[in-house]
């Protein structure tokens, strides 16, 4: 998947190159481990996963654009985007949050003077 400087995430499947996806920077609970950790499925975990979709560009199965909704969403959302997108977004959600949890570089080195 390719990042891009404004949070994009860019699907790598050469047939939907077009298709991207930008999650929130924060605010995920710690209790989100617990909810994902038992759900095995792309079906059980997009909805867990679309409220910490910010925007995306996903394209329909008939070459239309899907609207993300600003309220409840649903994995119905993606029933006509093909698989192969909806399951890049799982996979994109988890590099996401794997990318934010990992520790960060200082900026600066520590202080050494007493």
């Amino acid at each position: 998947m390719d990042r891009t400087g404004d949070g994009r995430l860019y699907c790598t499947q050469p047939e939907y190159p077009e298709t991207w996806v930008r999650f929130k920077d924060r605010g995920y609970p710690f209790k989100l481990r617990r909810e994902i950790e038992p759900l095995t499925t792309d079906q059980q975990m997009l909805p867990v996963i679309l409220p910490y979709v910010v925007e995306w560009n996903v394209t329909g199965l008939d070459g239309e654009p899907v609207a993300l909704p600003t309220g409840e969403r649903e994995a119905a959302l993606l029933d006509n985007v093909d698989e192969i997108v909806a399951s890049w977004l799982v996979r994109a959600f988890f590099e996401h949050r794997g990318a934010l949890i990992r520790p960060r570089p200082n900026s600066s080195p520590p202080s050494t003077s007493m």
